[in-house]
Order: C-alpha cells, then sequence, then structure tokens
C-alpha cells in the first residue's frame, strides 16, 4: 500500500549516526540525533517520491549524509539545544509526575491498564461479544 521500506532502517541510522558522534565526542544522544533522523527521514520520503534514483542511494547515502550534515550545522549554530531539550523534558516530566501525584490514583492506574489491555484483547478476539 504505502513504501514503507526506508522505515525498517531507522535503527541503523541511529546506530551509525551514534557512533560518529561518539567517535568524535562532541554530543550526546538528544534532541539532535531525534531532529536530524527526522529531518533525514523526510529528505528521504522525498526523494523516494520524486525521482528514480538506485535505492543504495534513496535509503543508503542520502539519508546518512543528511542527518550527519544536519547534526553537524545543529552544533555548530545551535549549541544550546541540548540544553534546551534537557530543560523542556525535565519541566514536562515534573508537570506529569506533579499531577499524577496530585491525583492520588497512582495504586488505581495498573490494574485500570491491565483492565482495558484485557477488554482490547477479548474485543479483536471476537469472544467479548
Amino acid at each position: 500500500m504505502y513504501d514503507t521500506s526506508y522505515l525498517y532502517i531507522i535503527n541503523f541510522y541511529i546506530i551509525i549516526i551514534y557512533n560518529i558522534q561518539r567517535m568524535s565526542d562532541s554530543t550526546q544522544f538528544n534532541i539532535e540525533y531525534v531532529i536530524s533522523i527526522v529531518i533525514a527521514l523526510l529528505a528521504t520520503y522525498g526523494l523516494s517520491k520524486a525521482s528514480k534514483l538506485p535505492p543504495i542511494v534513496t535509503y543508503g547515502i542520502l539519508p546518512l549524509s543528511v542527518a550527519y550534515a544536519t547534526l553537524q550545522i545543529l552544533n555548530a549554530f545551535m549549541p544550546g539545544l541540548n540544553r534546551t531539550g534537557d530543560k523542556v523534558s525535565a519541566y514536562v516530566e515534573n508537570k506529569t509526575l506533579g499531577q499524577i501525584n496530585s491525583m492520588g490514583y497512582v495504586q488505581v492506574f495498573p490494574p485500570l491498564l491491565a483492565v482495558i489491555i484485557l477488554i482490547f484483547v477479548l474485543l479483536f478476539t471476537n469472544n467479548l461479544l
């Protein structure tokens, strides 16, 4: 139905980019990697729809080079991006955990989740009705 062959190698791209950056030891795995992988996947998707290049170029060379170039540009022009991402992540985590703790229903969520999963399984196997 849809061409999703580039989605199967996302993990490969992350490992390659992580190892390239680990060799230079200039960044940690953070928001920069997420942004570079998203841009690389968008470039791959756009190129796969627009041209008829060989698959090794479309799904191999292009995403790696775009992700690496994006990562280097983000490192050069936005050095505080990881700190900002960490602050936003800490803020969201703090607010979420604070709201859950203030509700007082922490003991209720795990059994409720188990019941919801059981209902979905029974619905999809047609054993509930």
